[in-house]
């Protein structure tokens, strides 16, 4: 085996994906929903998924019509697999009652996707800080940055507004190969995606 896997011993188990729905997640279709929300899946993948079984809601089989409510727990049944390892953990920066603001290391992904379960950004928060704690937003598995973490279903109810309601800024900073003529770049390619990549929704540009 690859050492830089690590093997999930048990030959059948349950993951959560995500946290307890927020209300403003409350009300739409259970595949619509997971397509939109977890599109490392299809919402035929989905779908297939919950008719099998495989997909639970506050641990109960459901069907793909079904209803999404406020509270409620996503739950993929999984077989034995490898998962890749990662080099560095998440950090606290901040922090009230409420709200905590971490560091989100490269190399893993914001939630359950595909092959990471245990070395996800949420996953590894939780076991270092306490499983109250959830993003209320993501950063791409390579990215690495800020998160937004909330204690309560409430509280990031009110946060999705407020970001909902008002313009929020985001800065990132890329790395380059050799040099750049000027201090300021405009890209204007087309984005499409990358057909080699393992990752389903991996964008690059694609001048065709």
């Amino acid at each position: 085996m690859n050492d830089q896997f690590i093997e999930i011993d048990a030959e059948k188990y349950t993951r959560n994906l995500g946290g307890p729905l927020a209300a403003h997640q409350a009300g739409f279709r259970v595949d619509r929903f997971l397509a939109s929300s977890f599109p490392f899946l299809s919402r035929t993948q989905w779908k297939q998924k919950v008719l099998h079984k495989e997909l639970l809601i506050n641990n109960k089989t459901i069907k793909p019509t079904a209803k999404t409510k406020t509270d409620d727990q996503f739950t993929m049944v999984y077989h034995a697999t490898y998962e890749p390892s990662f080099k560095e953990h998440p950090r606290l920066l901040w922090q009230n009652d409420q709200i905590g603001v971490f560091y989100k290391p490269p190399g893993i992904p914001t939630h359950t996707n595909g092959i990471y379960f245990k070395h996800t950004f949420l996953n590894l928060v939780q076991n270092l800080f306490g499983k109250e704690w959830h993003p209320i937003h993501r950063l791409d598995r390579e990215t690495s940055g800020v998160m937004i973490c909330t204690r309560n279903p409430d509280e990031r109810s009110d946060i999705h507004k407020f970001f909902d309601e008002n313009p929020i800024e985001k800065t990132y900073l890329c790395i380059v190969l050799g040099s750049m003529d000027s201090s300021e770049y405009t890209a204007q390619q087309s984005i499409g995606d990358l057909k080699e990549s393992e990752i389903r929704i991996k964008k690059w540009i694609d001048p065709e």
